[in-house]
């Protein structure tokens, strides 16, 4: 019975995350994702994605948020976006490698494989915090063209710096 309990107490909280997002009839802003069950999240990312509507990632996007939003076809990233990702879990119970392996297909191949080699794809309770600098170094390609901060000249000017670097040492 106390099993029961804890099962129904993990399900309700799960349940209760919420996407806070912004709706015009061209594209979703999201300012936070809190993560919860995966298929109704899953199912709004997907209905937006259906409607043609671009997903603009700008902020925090955590557990199953992170996976629907970033695994969006029409997804970008602002300045502002945080991609924290984690491993898939039975109610937040235990560990589940084939539901980590099937949200983390959604991902686009760059992030899906740092997503592998990362303590975050074993991890069910906590999650990584991989924010825009990082993700300009992981996927670049995601970061939204009409940003004001312009996220891909930002990743070309930090590879030059690099390139830089390199050559002055």
């Amino acid at each position: 019975m106390k099993k029961l309990a804890l099962l129904a107490i993990a399900g309700l909280l799960g349940a209760c995350t919420s996407t806070a997002y912004q709706e015009t009839p061209s594209e979703v802003r999201i300012a936070f994702g809190g993560g919860g069950l995966v298929y109704p999240i899953f199912d709004r990312y997907d209905a937006w994605e259906d409607q043609g509507k671009k997903i603009v990632i700008d902020g925090q996007v955590i557990s199953a948020d992170a996976f629907a939003a970033f695994g969006a076809d029409n997804a970008c990233y602002t300045e502002n976006a945080v991609f924290s990702p984690h491993a898939a879990s039975h109610l937040g119970l235990v560990r589940s490698q084939e539901y980590t392996e099937m949200v983390a297909a959604r991902l686009p191949a760059e992030l899906k494989e740092w997503f592998e080699h990362h303590h975050s794809y074993n991890d069910w309770i906590g999650f990584a915090n991989v924010s825009f600098d990082l993700l300009v170094d992981i996927w670049p390609e995601g970061a939204c063209a009409d940003d004001p901060y312009a996220a891909r000249d930002a990743w070309v000017a930090k590879q030059r710096q690099r390139e830089a670097e390199r050559a002055f040492c």
